[in-house]
């Protein structure tokens, strides 16, 4: 799917339930991800959290990306994170 940010969906609902096709952990996909940890929980935090940050269009599309795929290359054990 070529990127479209009409197709922008920022409602955690919709982005933990991309994580959980993923399989792995918050912290993983974070750090596969290239973003802290830290905000990217402010990103699937409910709207009505102080906390929460709306995810930016490019996260989104990754995750979606990924999820479509099933590569998961942080469970390769010929890859390793920091």
């Amino acid at each position: 799917m070529r990127p479209d940010i009409n197709r922008h969906n920022p409602d955690p609902t919709y982005l933990r339930g991309l994580i959980h096709i993923i399989g792995l952990s918050q912290r993983q996909i974070a750090r596969d991800l290239g973003i802290h940890e830290t905000l990217f929980r402010k990103y699937i935090t409910d709207i009505d959290n102080a906390s929460y940050r709306e995810c930016p269009y490019l996260v989104q599309y990754a995750l979606e990306q990924w999820s479509a795929t099933g590569d998961f290359p942080s469970s390769d054990p010929g890859i390793t994170t920091p």
